[in-house]
């Protein structure tokens, strides 16, 4: 049983975990008793190449499709990336028919996530460091590079800016050439970006986690390296 730091995702059902060492099981781990008792999965290869995407602190490899029972996602920067999915609670894995985001050359090992879309079943987005930001919407058969951004690196979802629109995208990216870092939101699929905060709340730190709320339009949760973590919403107007 891995006792190293690891990536983690879950549904309802099923807990799944990617471990962060270099023993032959270097393969995801599925429980299915509340994190009792693990399984190793199948169908992912052993050895470097897994661990090399787990065990840095913003590295986010491994996530569940919410809107898919059963659905795990993980990615793997071997080669020039791999992109696996599972479809029986992480038991058993099959790499995605489409070609992944390209991570060779990149710092995909260190700062590249993985994300499910909340609610949009499928809908799954990648960070891969200077190789940008990319989306799928049918679970890896095809891949889209959002249009703009240079570098990404922490990235989540909030609340739609319409009614029943595609969840707003946030990232601590790099957007345009020579563009400037921050985190910047996306309204519509990541086609046009908006810069929300250059250093939130006078942070001058690294970024690892950023999350929208899905309740409140606008409003982004932004998680530092080990200086805690703030609250961003929209500004109001001035009276």
């Amino acid at each position: 049983m891995p006792t190293v730091p690891a990536d983690y995702a879950a549904d309802p059902a099923n807990a799944g975990r990617a471990p962060g060492d270099a023993r032959p099981l270097n393969v995801p781990y599925v429980s299915r008793d509340d994190g009792r008792t693990w399984t190793a999965a199948t169908g992912v290869d052993p050895g470097p190449g897994i661990h090399d995407m787990i065990w840095w602190g913003a590295k986010r490899a491994l996530d569940a499709d919410l809107a898919a029972p059963g659905t795990f996602y993980l990615a793997t920067t071997r080669g020039d990336g791999e992109f696996f999915r599972s479809t029986d609670g992480g038991a058993t894995w099959a790499r995605a028919t489409g070609t992944p985001p390209p991570t060779a050359g990149t710092d995909a090992h260190v700062f590249g996530q993985v994300h499910a879309v909340p609610g949009r079943a499928g809908n799954v987005w990648q960070s891969t460091a200077q190789g940008g930001l990319w989306y799928t919407l049918d679970g890896g058969g095809s891949w889209t590079k959002a249009p703009r951004v240079q570098q990404a690196r922490a990235f989540g979802f909030g609340r739609a800016a319409t009614p029943g629109g595609y969840p707003t995208v946030f990232a601590y990216a790099q957007v345009d050439v020579d563009g400037v870092w921050g985190v910047w939101s996306s309204t519509d699929r990541g086609a046009t970006w908006t810069l929300t905060a250059r250093h939130p709340a006078c942070y001058y730190t690294g970024v690892n986690v950023v999350t929208g709320d899905m309740d409140a339009p606008g409003r982004v949760y932004v998680g530092f390296t080990g200086n805690g973590f703030v609250q961003g919403d929209p500004a109001r107007p001035r009276r």
